[in-house]
């Protein structure tokens, strides 16, 4: 299967992402998931550098439907994954950054 074989982001936590295959991906493994780049339906946000920790997903290679669906941070996560000196704020993200 071709998304197998596809390259994720495995982020090892305290350093860069990495590559690392699909399926090698282990439940548990923390991820970095890229504006426009497939990710199984079964991923849970931590961090989502939309507004208010907001992302919007699209299935229609699930159910044809084309409309994008809301997935969300809860907050409590979305801070514990940003850095306390981080003067990072996704409600001032300019488009185009950090694809």
């Amino acid at each position: 299967n071709i998304i197998n074989t596809a390259e994720a982001h495995h982020w090892p936590w305290r350093n860069k992402p990495v590559p690392k295959n699909w399926e090698d991906v282990a439940v548990g493994d923390i991820l970095v998931v890229r504006e426009d780049e497939e990710f199984p339906a079964d991923i849970v946000p931590f961090f989502c550098s939309g507004e208010g920790g907001n992302c919007y997903v699209s299935t229609a290679n699930l159910d044809g439907e084309t409309n994008l669906k809301l997935k969300s941070a809860t907050e409590a996560v979305q801070k514990a994954c940003t850095h306390l000196e981080s003067t990072y704020n996704p409600e001032k993200r300019r488009s185009g950054v950090d694809k």
